[in-house]
C-alpha cells in the first residue's frame, strides 16, 4: 500500500522539549498511523507519548490478527507498565488504520483530531473526530467555539497515569481528492482555519514560533497528487493560451 506522507513538527514556548511524537508501519493492504501530545502541565510526557507510539506500531507490525482488536486488548497491558515507569505523564493519542479500499479506522483519547480537506484549494479543514474535555462533555460546541472555550485544555479521556480510560472507535471513508490530517491541538485549536489551510496549500512555510507544540500528518493518495498536478498543469496552459 502506497500513501504520501509528510509529518511536521515544531517545538511550542510552554515547554523545554516538544512532546509531540509520530510513528507509523505499512504492509501490503494497510498502514497504521499514531500521532500523541503529551501533556504540558505533567513531566516525562513527552517521552511516555514517544514509547506509546513505539508500542503501538511494533505490535501492528507483528501482529496477523485485527490491529484494532489487538490494540484495544493490549492498551490497558501497556498502561499499567507506563504507570510504574512515568507516575504522574498523559498523553492524548490518535491511531488510525488505512486500508486499500480507503476505509480509515481511529482509536482516540484526548484532543489529537483526524480531518479531511480537498487537495485543490482548501477552504476548511472537515475535523471527524471530536475532543474528550469539558468544553463540549455536555453540549457540543461549534468548531470557532471549542478553539476559544476555556474547558478545551481540561482533558476528560487521556492515556494517563491513573487508571485505563477506553479510547474511542470511529469508522470514516477517505473519498479520492482529499488530503488526511491528523492533528494534536496546537495544530487544529491554536491556529485559524485560514492559518491552518494555508499550511496545507504551503507546506514550505514556516511554523512561527506557536506558543504550544504545534504538530500535523498530511497524508495523500498518489493518484490525488497526480490529477492535482495534471488539473494544474491544464489550468496553466488554458490561461497561457487565454493571454495570447
Amino acid at each position: 500500500m502506497t500513501l504520501i506522507s509528510q509529518w511536521r513538527s515544531a517545538k511550542g514556548q510552554k515547554t523545554p522539549d516538544n512532546r509531540d511524537a509520530f510513528a507509523y508501519a505499512r504492509k501490503q493492504n494497510e498502514a497504521l498511523y499514531i500521532i500523541a501530545d503529551g501533556a504540558t502541565s505533567k513531566i516525562q510526557s513527552g517521552l511516555m507519548a514517544s514509547v506509546l507510539c513505539s508500542k503501538v506500531i511494533n505490535t501492528f507490525k507483528q501482529t496477523s490478527s485485527d490491529p484494532i482488536e489487538d490494540l484495544l486488548s493490549r492498551l490497558p497491558e501497556w498502561q499499567v507498565e507506563l504507570r510504574r515507569l512515568y507516575p504522574v505523564a498523559a498523553a492524548s493519542y490518535l491511531i488510525a488504520r488505512v486500508q486499500v479500499n480507503n476505509l480509515v479506522q481511529t482509536l482516540h483519547t484526548g484532543d489529537c483530531r483526524l480531518g479531511f480537506a480537498p487537495i485543490i484549494s482548501p477552504e476548511r479543514i472537515d475535523w471527524k473526530t471530536s475532543i474528550h474535555s469539558l468544553a463540549n462533555a455536555i453540549n457540543s460546541e461549534s468548531e470557532d467555539q471549542l478553539r476559544k472555550h476555556a474547558g478545551r485544555h481540561s482533558l476528560t479521556r487521556t492515556f494517563n497515569s491513573r487508571h485505563y480510560m477506553q479510547p474511542e472507535y470511529q469508522e470514516h471513508q477517505w473519498s479520492k481528492g482529499s488530503v488526511l490530517i491528523m492533528a494534536t491541538d496546537g495544530f487544529w485549536a491554536e491556529r485559524s482555519p485560514d492559518e491552518q489551510c494555508q499550511q496545507l496549500s504551503d507546506y514550505s512555510s514556516v511554523i512561527q514560533q506557536p506558543k504550544d507544540d504545534c504538530s500535523y500528518l498530511l497524508l495523500t493518495q498518489p493518484d490525488s497528487v497526480i490529477n492535482f498536478r495534471t488539473e494544474l498543469i491544464n489550468h496553466l496552459l488554458e490561461k497561457k493560451h487565454k493571454s495570447s
